[in-house]
């Protein structure tokens, strides 16, 4: 019996030592392959995960830029707005001063609404200036603080019954509204219709 079990005991191991050297190359090849793959799915993962960190931190400044310039259009629009508020105001104050009612009663009721109403206004463009003024370039600035300045200098000659210097001051001020037109298309960086007009010739 130990013949025999010896026997058994031999074929066994080179059937052992013959599956091993014939599946060898399989298992190994396969091996080699999966641990292949496996390192592909990590350098991918990896991959996607830098790639999702860039695409977020690109989005985040994206985004800052984009609310920022929001930002500046809404101040630089509501300045505009009460810019145009305050040109009607003036108007409104040299028509009331300038008349030639003689005074009474409704004539000083109505200069009071004028001069309370452009007391008012001017408050208002000097608040919306104010914030516009911390977001905006410094061009812009000057040409808003230069404008509402020949305003007010204009109120003042009005008040003190110089009807004239506010006729006198028109072609200045529209030289200084074409400015801070100007100055605002440069800003926020759009094209006005007459420019889009001329590049197409």
């Amino acid at each position: 019996m130990n013949v025999l079990n010896l026997l058994v005991g031999l074929n066994s191991v080179i059937l052992i030592f013959l599956i091993v050297n014939v599946f060898k190359p399989f298992f190994g090849s396969y091996a080699a392959k999966k641990g292949e793959n496996l390192a592909t799915k990590e350098d991918i993962a990896q991959i996607t995960k830098s790639q999702e960190e860039i695409k977020a931190q690109i989005s985040d400044k994206a985004w800052d830029r984009q609310r920022q310039w929001e930002m500046k259009r809404d101040a630089v629009f509501e300045v505009m707005r009460e810019l145009g508020q305050l040109e009607n105001a003036l108007l409104e104050f040299y028509v009331a001063h300038s008349c030639t009612i003689p005074d009474n009663d409704l004539k000083t009721s109505n200069l009071l609404e004028k001069k309370t109403n452009w007391n008012r206004i001017v408050s208002r463009v000097n608040g919306a200036k104010f914030i516009a003024n911390t977001i905006v370039s410094e061009s812009l600035s000057i040409a808003l603080d230069q404008f509402v300045l020949e305003r007010l200098r204009a109120g003042m000659e009005i008040s003190q019954g110089n009807y004239q210097e506010y006729f006198a001051k028109q072609g200045q001020f529209k030289k200084q509204l074409d400015s801070v037109y100007g100055e605002i298309r440069k800003e926020l960086k759009v094209t006005s219709l007459i420019e889009i007009g001329t590049s197409t010739r």
